[in-house]
């Protein structure tokens, strides 16, 4: 957040109010979060796919590649709740910063 000072009070001096930078950051945390979760199904799916021959025949290791069961939701589902509550702190900061002391810094 520190880098990110000066670009939210540019976005107050526009006319941006308090609930939309806090909007902002929230929706971009957890964006982030759930492209990371879906990507990484994504490479634990294709991985578990073409893995599954040699895990077998090296180490007699048999791994169903069909991940996507109501553990994996609810899961996925804690971690993005999880993200939601860290991002509440840099959100509530940027939500109550005051314009003039983001500005005069000369960062």
């Amino acid at each position: 957040m520190r880098e990110r000072r000066r670009e939210i009070a540019i976005l107050r001096v526009i006319g941006a109010r308090p609930r939309v930078l806090f909007s902002l950051i929230m929706t971009e945390a957890l964006l982030l979060v759930t492209a990371s979760i879906v990507t990484a199904l994504a490479v634990l799916n294709v991985s578990f796919f073409l893995l599954a021959g040699w895990l077998a025949a090296s180490y007699g290791l048999f791994i169903d590649a069909n991940i996507y069961t109501l553990n994996t939701l609810i899961l996925s589902i804690v971690v993005l709740a999880c993200a939601g509550l860290i991002t509440l702190f840099p959100a509530i900061d940027a939500y109550k910063t005051a314009l003039h002391s983001s500005l005069s810094s000369t960062g």
